[in-house]
């Protein structure tokens, strides 16, 4: 593993009954939509940019079938999820993902593409989140997914225990 860990995966694995979480999933997905969780974590993670609108407001724009480029960025996230939630788990998937959830926010040359600009963000004075370098992003990225493609191969019991 290059950036994830197994470090405390057996720990995990011992303390853990997977078979209830499963069984449990089952149960609560059966005939379960996911469109409304999707609308409603793509409300929320656009919040996180700045877009202005709440679930309800949201709702209601659907319902009266207006638009706006807050609605429009949100719609475009819910697509994302839902491709997301359609396809493997792996770099092209995500670079997919990418391209649908900001077709809004960026132009056409910078999705599908890893950033190869400064990310930083701040509230007020204060720095909160300073992003790794670029030059770094698509080395780290790739060595992300190398490691997500290992979990996926690894072997699961009946019971969904990961067998080590």
């Amino acid at each position: 593993m290059q950036i994830l860990t197994d470090k405390f995966l057996q720990q995990y694995k011992n303390n853990t009954d997977f078979s209830e979480y499963i069984n449990n999933f089952k149960k609560s997905s059966k005939g379960t939509n996911f469109d409304y969780l999707n609308k409603s974590s793509s409300v929320f993670s656009s919040n996180i940019e700045w877009n202005s609108l709440d679930l309800n407001s949201f709702m209601n724009h659907k319902m009266n079938k207006s638009t706006s480029k807050d609605v429009e960025e949100i719609e475009n996230l819910i697509s994302a999820y839902s491709f997301a939630q359609e396809n493997e788990l792996n770099e092209k998937t995500f670079l997919n993902t990418h391209t649908v959830s900001s077709k809004i926010l960026l132009i056409k040359s910078r999705r599908w593409v890893y950033r190869n600009d400064k990310v930083w963000i701040f509230w007020s004075w204060w720095l909160v989140y300073l992003a790794i370098e670029p030059e770094f992003v698509e080395r780290e990225m790739r060595k992300l997914f190398d490691d997500i493609l290992r979990i996926i191969r690894k072997k699961i019991n009946k019971w969904g225990n990961i067998l080590l």
